[in-house]
């Protein structure tokens, strides 16, 4: 099977999540989302304000220069609605959309499918948009025996020098974080790999996390949007299989 073929029975997927950023829209773009939202609240029937706060700084002069911050608050900003089973979130904000899976993550075209559903919904509510950037990220939580070698069952994890006795080192917590540049298509990369509480007795808990950004030319419409999202999907599989070792791979399968 080719990655890009890759589906996992027990995919390790934590969060499965497509974002697509648009330049901002005025005030009344989320009441349009919002009063014509009954196509869809059969199958997301809670809503959420999503509110927006800014932090200012400054330095007043008339209070002997002490620093001084302020908040501002935008409650028009966005609106979340969650399925009812609660593993479905749709996120329609003045400035895009995001659609968010939890587990059981079933397939990429089925998640693909409804976050395409959703985006043509926003379009059609708030009018013409100009798309900026797009998004995906998948947040994986796997489990290794404790005492075992890491190696064993990650290629992607920081790594230290034994100890002087030439005994293997071990390593009770960590955080890895690696930003890259994508060539094909043009983009950014940050991957992450870092120590979880433990859910299993025994075992070590780690979270592998992929963020995968691509910014749009103007005037990029809709295909080349969910194009994009599907080449990225492929470099996702790419490095997700590089990540593991292939036995630990064919345990998820």
């Amino acid at each position: 099977m080719s990655r890009d073929e890759l589906h996992l029975e027990h995919a390790p997927i934590v969060e499965a999540l497509i974002t697509i950023d648009v330049a901002s829209l005025d005030d009344a773009a989320i009441s349009r989302v919002e009063s014509a939202s009954s196509s869809f609240r059969n199958d997301y029937p809670v809503e959420e304000p999503l509110q927006q706060v800014q932090i200012q700084f400054g330095v007043d002069l008339t209070s002997r220069g002490i620093p001084q911050q302020s908040f501002v608050s935008d409650s028009s900003f966005g609106k979340k609605y969650i399925s009812g089973d609660r593993r479905q979130l749709a996120v329609f904000r003045r400035n895009g959309f995001s659609f968010s899976r939890l587990p059981p993550y079933e397939r990429w075209g089925t998640f693909r499918a409804e976050a395409k559903r959703l985006w043509d919904f926003y379009r059609s509510a708030v009018g013409p948009v100009s798309v900026v950037a797009s998004g995906l990220r998948y947040i994986n939580r796997v489990s290794i025996p404790f005492g075992k070698p890491i190696d064993e069952y990650l290629r992607l994890h920081p790594q230290m020098p034994d100890n002087p006795d030439g005994s293997m080192r071990v390593i009770n917590s960590s955080y890895l974080r690696i930003d890259s540049v994508l060539a094909e298509p043009n983009g950014f990369l940050i991957a992450q790999q870092a120590t979880l509480p433990p859910e299993r007795e025994g075992f070590a808990t780690l979270s592998l996390d992929f963020d995968l950004r691509f910014p749009s030319p103007p005037g990029s419409n809709d295909e080349y949007v969910w194009n994009t999202l599907d080449s990225a999907r492929n470099i996702k599989n790419q490095l997700f299989v590089d990540s593991l070792t292939p036995k630990f791979l064919e345990t998820f399968r």
